[in-house]
């Protein structure tokens, strides 16, 4: 029969990631570890990258980018894979999948990867941003599910999913280019999507709009209505921006002595417009002397 739920398994935890490529959940109370996953097998060997595709839901762990080493480079040795990403759920922690980014499938240039929202976000050199749908991925091309402290086979040699040595298998190959959902260019690949309705945030890619953000719909590309938001720092700090992880829709917009706390509302009499409003402002007074 199927194994009952350890209480400890719904205790609040810290995740942590090891750089010997352990997953490790410790309890928030004690630090006691709770549980143990290895995640590097013979695929890869560098993990280092935790984030949430669902906040407090689904949680990807990303590799390093693969690079061959210079001398193997010379040799003319092709290095197609870029980087895999090993996905969980939470409460329980529980192995969903892993998958490989390939530049077979996804070009060239890319330069990194981001989930988040069920969106899988690819980034190329030129400032290009692909977006593709994350959980249709997972659908289509898982080949078999394995759950942590299975055995299993994987290229002849038997081992245990998520105890060392073996890691994780690479269990969802991704071998066609999926739907393209959206593209967009950014500088410096700064893209965030958020907000209710889906809008996402960019920088325009030329560097004179550099600390320029344009918040538009995700749904026809329109500008939201006051959606330019420029705070002119002449600081060495640049300000930053992003959509708040509590999914209200608010944005923050952080500057070396500004935070401006932003929301997106509809238009008046324009229900399909969406406009930037400011919520409030907190304002730090920096000392100008220095002692």
């Amino acid at each position: 029969g199927e194994m009952l739920p350890s209480p400890s398994d719904y205790k609040a935890s810290l995740i942590v990631l090891t750089v010997q490529n352990w997953l490790l959940r410790l309890s928030a109370d004690s630090g006691e570890v709770l549980e143990k996953v290895y995640l590097a097998g013979s695929c890869c060997k560098f993990f280092r990258y935790l984030s949430w595709d669902t906040p407090q839901e689904v949680m990807i762990v990303k590799s390093a980018q693969n690079k061959l080493p210079a001398a193997a480079r010379q040799a003319g040795i092709q290095q197609t894979v870029l980087f895999y990403l090993a996905v969980f759920q939470v409460l329980p922690l529980s192995f969903i999948g892993m998958l490989e980014i390939n530049k077979k499938i996804f070009g060239n240039s890319v330069t990194d990867v981001a989930v988040s929202n069920g969106i899988l976000i690819v980034m190329y050199s030129m400032g290009l941003v692909r977006l593709y749908n994350f959980k249709a991925i997972l659908e289509q091309f898982m080949e078999q599910s394995y759950e942590l402290g299975q055995e299993f086979n994987w290229n002849g040699q038997a081992g245990i999913v998520g105890k060392y040595p073996f890691g994780l298998p690479c269990n969802i190959k991704i071998t066609d280019t999926p739907p393209l959902l959206f593209e967009a260019s950014s500088l410096e690949n700064a893209f965030q999507i958020g907000g209710y309705p889906w809008h996402y945030i960019i920088t325009p890619n030329k560097k004179k709009h550099k600390g320029v953000f344009h918040i538009c719909s995700l749904k026809d590309n329109a500008l939201a209505k006051n959606g330019i938001q420029d705070m002119k720092c002449c600081s060495l700090e640049p300000d930053w921006i992003y959509f708040h992880p509590d999914m209200s829709g608010r944005i923050i917009h952080v500057g070396p002595n500004l935070i401006k706390v932003l929301k997106l509302k509809e238009v008046k009499n324009h229900a399909d417009q969406m406009e930037i409003a400011e919520d409030f402002t907190i304002v730090a007074n920096r000392e100008n002397c220095v002692s």
